[in-house]
């Protein structure tokens, strides 16, 4: 069978001396050295723009198209500024040119990969190198990969290496490249290639067009989900540095459908099917949040729904939409903690709709706000007695010595949830092992 390996850390075509699947250059650095070469003189003499652009175009495509070659940049940052001063090369016409001969390159020397048994863990250290020339994508102006091909190809080739250059490919990773260059390097890239594959456009007919490149998507984001473990494991990056852009701008209505799809799926058909929302780590604190609001405004219709009677007598239909809680200021825990504990589960889903006795108005929001502030400030005060501020006044923390009882702090929950629920947010400082305990961490 063919293999591609790399013997050694040492610069030169000598030090490789295994056997390759493909023909190599005889000076392999020379590529390199001529590629930097001709970005300083364009840099510096723009007459020569044009050929230099073809020579660069040329190389480049002959670079990527020998995955060997590729290896010996053994410095993540030496590929970085090359790659960089590569995106800035010239007008766009240049520009375009190399582009073109890129993505060729890297359909070549990925095609030449997927026939390749990569045994050596020096093998795989390339397929970290490709991602980098995905950053075409940042340049609107740039066609690029417009069908998906290269980086499906791509994807497709790093997610059925055997395990053993998987786990090279995470020491290289991880080992290699800084914080900054790991975000710069391995997920930016993929990012802009999965924002590209979830454009929707709409024409004048309300329309919706997806990109011929959306099939690449379920494996893009497998990769992206490698990259996050290993980013969560080296704390090499913040979750925010995983947040896709394409998939916030999604509607929200597809994102919910694809949530229901996931939720109503067996473990079975989970395996089978591609969800995007199984994988959080790409979603925004506000896409999250617009999904959630969806979701519960979706169960409220419901509830009510399965509330409705007809009263014969009156030849009407009868429906309650709301939870109705009225409320004393001067007992606003006990009250509510005690209608809460009375309350039928199914008319907690309803939407709720708070007021004040002896209290004009009618609740538009803002009075179910207000209430929830009201008792978040009573409930999650360190004299309540359910709380201690022993780790610090900015975590509530759960006090051994209270005089609660368990369904207290039940109580406390349902209220929390039913806050989440109705699309309000509380200022409470939970630990993190209460996160990781609702997640089943």
């Amino acid at each position: 069978g063919n293999c591609i390996a790399v013997a050694s850390d040492q610069i030169g075509s000598k030090s490789l001396q295994r056997q390759f699947s493909m023909e190599m250059p005889e000076d392999t650095r020379s590529i390199v050295d001529t590629i930097n070469g001709l970005l300083e003189e364009m840099e510096s003499d723009g007459s020569i723009e044009q050929h230099a652009g073809q020579e660069i175009a040329k190389l480049s495509e002959e670079l990527l198209q020998h995955p060997s070659v590729l290896n010996l940049i053994i410095n993540p940052v030496e590929l970085e500024t090359m790659i960089e001063r590569i995106l800035c090369a010239g007008d766009l016409a240049t520009r375009q040119t190399i582009a073109n001969a890129i993505e060729r390159g890297l359909k070549l020397g990925l095609d030449s990969l997927r026939g390749s048994r990569m045994i050596y863990p020096e093998a795989v250290r390339c397929l970290l190198s490709y991602i980098k020339f995905f950053s075409f994508r940042r340049d609107e102006n740039i066609v690029f990969d417009v069908r998906g091909e290269a980086i499906f190809l791509f994807c497709d080739t790093i997610l059925g290496i055997p395990f053993e250059a998987y786990r090279a490919l995470h020491d290289f990773a991880t080992n290699l490249y800084s914080r900054k260059l790991f975000v710069k390097m391995l997920v930016r890239p993929l990012l802009l290639a999965l924002n590209a594959c979830t454009k929707v456009t709409t024409d004048e007919n309300e329309v919706h067009h997806f990109e011929p490149s959306r099939q690449a998507v379920p494996v893009i984001v497998a990769v992206l989900s490698w990259f996050y473990a290993m980013a969560e494991e080296a704390n090499l990056a913040e979750p925010a540095d995983f947040y896709s852009d394409g998939v916030s701008k999604m509607d929200v209505e597809s994102l919910f459908e694809d949530l229901y799809n996931m939720k109503k799926a067996s473990p079975h058909e989970r395996s089978k099917n591609f969800f995007l929302c199984a994988h959080p780590f790409l979603l925004s604190p506000g896409c999250k949040r617009n999904i959630l609001q969806m979701e519960s405004q979706v169960e409220m219709f419901k509830c009510m729904m399965r509330d409705v009677n007809y009263d014969a007598s009156m030849s009407q239909i009868k429906v309650q939409p709301f939870y109705e809680l009225d409320i004393e200021r001067e007992h606003l825990v006990e009250q509510t903690l005690k209608k809460i504990k009375q309350a039928d589960p199914k008319d907690i889903r309803k939407r709720l709709r708070v007021s004040f006795k002896g209290e004009a108005g009618l609740d538009a929001g803002g009075v179910t706000k207000e209430f929830f502030q009201l008792l978040s400030e009573e409930l999650f005060d360190v004299h309540s007695g359910l709380w201690t501020d022993k780790y610090g006044d900015d975590v509530n923390w759960f006090n051994t010595d209270n005089t609660w009882d368990d369904k207290g702090y039940e109580l406390i929950g349902v209220l929390f949830g039913l806050a989440l629920y109705n699309s309000v947010l509380l200022d409470v400082h939970f630990p993190l092992a209460v996160y990781r305990k609702s997640l089943g961490l």
